[in-house]
């Protein structure tokens, strides 16, 4: 049987970490590795994209595709997770604020923002998880870092209670907790994060994600195939390339061939699917330069 390959648009439920969740899918399904493109909380659900055999190569070019989140939040409360899971640390007054005050503040927060990792976090410092670091009591310092908030749209408010729902759309390595810790800092009365839910993740979105229950159904069925989206299907919309057979076997082998030799002009970092002239996908060639000339590179096989 051929080693399954590809990417499945899971729905994570709330209460299990994503790399547990990653792992009992690649079980039901039957593949030997897997991987993730995004870590979800334990306590959050939704779109978690689940790499499945020689695909977890390719994360590196999958992790970076736009997220989309809606998320909960508490006005009044701040905890050491940032979350409404954590220990309350302050309490503040918030009776006083309205939805035109939260959305007057929320322009401060979208473009290229910065933000500090939270302790409770996966981000490793010195070789240690953060979060492990936190359970024991110790705090330490962690380097503030740039992320790219595209979206960030307040849903509801309830000014009675001081709580509302936003809806966040940003890039790599944003920390929706941190967002809205930082929001409550600003609004000067502390804020922390509900419940949050991954709505998309790049092209996945949670209309078309799948859960255990329908996911061994799938298997059951013969159905599984359908909702497996292949490397070569996911990367379609990079240009493609075919070279000719010797160059081919040349790319295949590792080595650099200088495009002017095989008539293509792909530039330095970018990439391109590459084929032999039969149709056979080999994976990511790559844009180099290599000795003052331009080359391509099969970055990634699969």
């Amino acid at each position: 049987m051929a080693e399954l390959c590809g990417l499945l648009n899971l729905n994570k439920p709330a209460g299990i970490s994503s790399f547990f969740a990653a792992r009992k899918a690649a079980r039901i399904v039957g593949a030997r590795k897997c991987g993730h493109t995004g870590t979800l909380d334990p306590a959050a659900d939704g779109v978690l994209v689940v790499l499945l055999g020689r695909a977890t190569k390719f994360s590196e070019y999958i992790m970076a595709a736009r997220k989309t989140y809606r998320a909960a939040f508490q006005l009044g409360v701040a905890t050491d997770t940032l979350d409404l899971t954590g220990e309350v640390t302050a309490r503040g007054a918030f009776a006083h604020l309205t939805a035109g005050d939260i959305e007057a503040l929320l322009p401060r927060f979208r473009g290229t923002i910065t933000q500090t990792p939270p302790m409770y976090s996966a981000v490793q410092v010195d070789g240690r998880r953060l979060y492990d670091l936190a359970r024991q009591g110790v705090e330490v310092e962690r380097e503030a870092r740039e992320v790219e908030v595209e979206e960030l749209t307040l849903l509801s408010y309830d000014a009675a209670s001081g709580s509302g729902e936003l809806r966040i759309a940003c890039g790599k390595g944003t920390y929706v907790r941190t967002l809205i810790d930082d929001l409550g800092r600003a609004l000067g009365c502390g804020a922390a994060m509900g419940r949050l839910t991954r709505e998309r993740n790049g092209a996945f979105s949670l209309e078309d994600a799948v859960g255990f229950d329908e996911l061994e159904a799938l298997v059951k069925d013969g159905g599984l195939g359908r909702h497996i989206v292949s490397i070569e299907s996911y990367f379609s919309e990079l240009p493609r390339f075919a070279p000719d057979d010797f160059f081919a076997r040349l790319l295949q082998n590792g080595l650099s061939v200088a495009q002017r030799k095989m008539g293509t002009a792909v530039p330095e970092g970018e990439l391109c699917n590459l084929y032999d002239r039969a149709g056979r996908y080999y994976g990511l060639a790559k844009g180099v330069v290599r000795g003052g000339e331009l080359c391509l590179y099969l970055e990634k096989r699969v």
